[in-house]
This record gives C-alpha cells, structure tokens and sequence, in this order.
C-alpha cells in the first residue's frame, strides 16, 4: 500500500518539506479521544491545522522533525499562561484514526466528521 493511499500519512512527509500543501492538509481535522460529539468540547479533542495542534487547554507549533524517530516532532507549545518546548509522536491510522504519543503516553483519536 502506498503511504499517500493511507489517510494523514503525508504528515512525516510533508514536516520534511517533501510533500505538497494538498498533503499535509490530509491530517487536518478534528479528532477526539473519548466521543465525537458536535454539541461537547471535551478535555480529550485535539484539532490539528498543519503545524498547529490544538489540544483543550493547550496549542502547540510543530518545529520540527526528531532525527531518527518516526513521526516525531519537536513542537513550541502554549496554554495556561506558560510556554515550555517538547515531543509530539503522531500515527495516523488506516481507519482514519491517529495514535499521539506525548510524553511517552499514547492516545487514539477518533477522527471527528
């Protein structure tokens, strides 16, 4: 299967540069960790606007990629009146779902329509 045959897998490629825009826009979207309800905002929904990543209470700015890991990126991220550097891990996923490793614990996130 080719890795632009599965939804979001631009994403590595287009933090390297080696994508097009159409491609990197293939992660865009609202996901969420616990339901996908239109009406609720819970502490689990992340929406992702390419290198933006909003988290409920946070945002982050990917910055780039972390030599010698797989869909590992350095990201500048804010929230709560602070500002701290860190990881992200992203997997999208055949079904449409995405894996986020952040600070060594995995989520999977629905992919919300």
């Amino acid at each position: 299967m080719s890795l632009f045959n599965i939804p979001g897998a631009a994403l590595g490629l287009a933090a390297l540069g080696l994508a097009t825009a159409a491609d990197a826009q293939a992660i865009n979207g609202r996901y969420d960790g616990t339901s996908c309800s239109s009406d609720y905002r819970g502490e689990l929904a992340l929406d992702i606007a390419w290198p933006v990543i909003t988290f409920y209470e946070s945002e982050c700015q990917v910055t780039g990629t972390v030599a010698g890991a797989v869909n590992t990126y350095t990201t500048t991220c804010s929230g709560e009146g602070s500002t701290w550097d860190g990881q992200i891990g992203l997997w999208p996923q055949v079904d449409g779902s995405l894996v986020l490793d952040l600070y060594g614990e995995t989520t999977t996130y629905s992919r919300c329509q």
